[in-house]
């Protein structure tokens, strides 16, 4: 018996159903606009901020203030970390969404190496980078560098300083951060004498250090085997002088 085959029939909607359907649509939008926005799951309720040691975590909250009311998926990220990136203490920062009510903001900071004896005092990163002082307490934590120029045109806050010889000192610090962290926890400050030469002074004493002006990774190597050679219950500051100006030679002077 033969099957008996049914046409398909197709039924073409009104003009009235259509448009009801996008009029239906177009309601249902600003509806879903504003649960989003209203409903207390999407509001912008935290912000993470990972990193943060130099500078509170309130101050990079913030940031985000003129946000709060927002949902979080309408915070939009891009200008935030613009203006993020532009706070001398940020180096890089990383800004997320974390649903549904999170933004996350990741920060790594430029961390002080030395001292400015400027006017205001100023700090500066391994990488020559101006920072501004924001906490008196940093004072304690990294040597002084003075006896230089201190134009305010060579330090412009959050660029690298003008200053060549302040760059020269910068990078024998990070030498002796690097080689001998030792010596650069004991460090008091740096200073340049008449000559243009490099002088590093101790806290204890204090035992002044000439470096001369040129070569210092060695000398700092030398001067940490130096340290190394010592016998037990001698210091470097059990020194009033350690002259590293000669070569292959550290003259040594003792406190009288």
């Amino acid at each position: 018996m033969a099957r008996k085959i049914h046409p398909r029939v197709w039924i073409q909607p009104s003009g009235y159903v259509s448009g009801t359907f996008f009029l239906l649509l177009a309601a249902l939008v600003p509806l879903s606009w504003h649960w989003g926005t209203s409903s207390p799951s999407w509001k912008l309720d935290q912000i993470w901020v990972l990193g943060a040691e130099l500078r509170p975590e309130g101050f990079y909250r913030a940031f985000f203030e003129p946000d709060s009311a927002l949902a979080t998926y309408q915070v939009d990220l891009p200008p935030l970390l613009d203006s993020l990136e532009r706070d001398p203490y940020v180096k890089g920062a990383r800004v997320s969404h974390v649903f549904p009510d999170v933004i996350k903001l990741e920060l790594v900071e430029r961390r002080p190496l030395a001292a400015l004896n400027t006017h205001p005092i100023l700090l500066i990163d391994e990488e020559g980078v101006i920072l501004p002082m924001t906490d008196p307490k940093l004072l304690t934590r990294v040597p002084m560098l003075s006896n230089m120029n201190t134009a305010p045109e060579l330090y412009p806050i959050g660029e690298q300083t003008l200053s060549v010889k302040v760059l020269d000192a910068v990078h024998l610090l990070a030498t002796v951060q690097n080689e001998f962290p030792r010596l650069y926890r004991e460090l008091s400050g740096i200073r340049f004498n008449p000559r243009d030469e490099v002088e590093m002074i101790l806290t204890e004493h204090p035992t002044r250090i000439f470096l001369g002006a040129e070569d210092f990774r060695r000398k700092i190597i030398s001067l940490r085997e130096f340290r190394r050679a010592l016998p037990t219950g001698v210091s470097l500051s059990s020194f009033q002088s350690l002259d590293l100006r000669f070569a292959k030679q550290i003259v040594a002077k003792e406190w009288m």
